[in-house]
């Protein structure tokens, strides 16, 4: 298991305006449905660490499996004209399927290919979406973590709805993001140490090391996270004591 600091996932409460983003919560689930129309399913495994051997994760509908005329589902996918979101659906009937819940994109890659530099301003922008979000965007924007922010997503899922167990990244640098989870009574993020154990965030704002499994599981009620991804300001990574992690991995 990746640690930082001889720890699985560091609390951000203390070193962000977490008192200015309660205050919103409300504007951001009124911008959650004002945003409908652009909510889509979240990337999916049809067969899931929770029963099967890590390495036989895949995303049955990533764009370069879901054309590839030896996928045993080709034919069905060809049939449903290779719609992504149509094949996630017929994927969920006929395979073990679990997905991460519905992604909403509010700042996100220019180009797909720009996938590596999620943090940068430069290879973002923002999408439709975040037009609904005015508040939400005004703390992100002064919010002293970052020097500049790039991608910003959310992810929502139903009650009880189990999330896809995976990895971010395998190689590289660690990503720098703040997750933000202001619902942990209605969703619970966890890792998963070498033993295969699940251990829980509490906190409400966090970063951990996306090298480790990870994945969530919605509880009594339908819930929402939401992850920014950025240039960290350097001062405030030395504050918090990441900064050596950032580095080094």
């Amino acid at each position: 298991m990746f640690l930082i600091n001889n720890k699985p996932w560091i609390d951000l409460e203390p070193f962000i305006d977490m008192e200015g983003l309660n205050a919103i919560h409300k504007d951001i689930v009124l911008g959650i449905v004002k945003s409908k129309l652009w909510w889509q399913i979240g990337s999916s495994a049809t067969e899931n660490l929770l029963n099967k051997n890590p390495s036989s994760i895949v995303d049955h509908c990533w764009p370069d499996i879901l054309k590839d005329p030896n996928n045993p589902d080709y034919e069905y996918f060809k049939a449903l004209k290779f719609i992504r979101s149509d094949c996630l659906e017929w994927t969920s009937y006929v395979h073990e399927h679990q997905d991460m819940g519905e992604l909403l994109s509010l700042r996100s890659w220019k180009n797909i290919k720009d996938v590596k530099f999620k943090f940068s301003a430069e290879h973002t922008m923002d999408f439709y979406a975040y037009e609904h979000f005015p508040t939400l965007k005004k703390w992100i924007d002064s919010c002293k973590a970052f020097d500049e922010i790039g991608r910003v997503i959310m992810w929502r899922n139903r009650a009880h709805q189990p999330g896809t167990i995976h990895k971010d990244t395998y190689l590289g640098t660690p990503d720098s993001f703040i997750l933000i989870n202001l619902n942990p009574d209605r969703k619970v993020l966890f890792l998963l140490d070498d033993d295969g154990n699940e251990v829980p965030i509490t906190s409400k704002a966090f970063i951990f090391d996306p090298r480790n499994w990870h994945g969530s599981r919605g509880l009594n009620f339908s819930g929402w996270t939401l992850r920014i991804d950025g240039k960290f300001n350097e001062d405030w990574s030395k504050h918090v004591g990441i900064d050596e992690y950032l580095k080094n991995g």
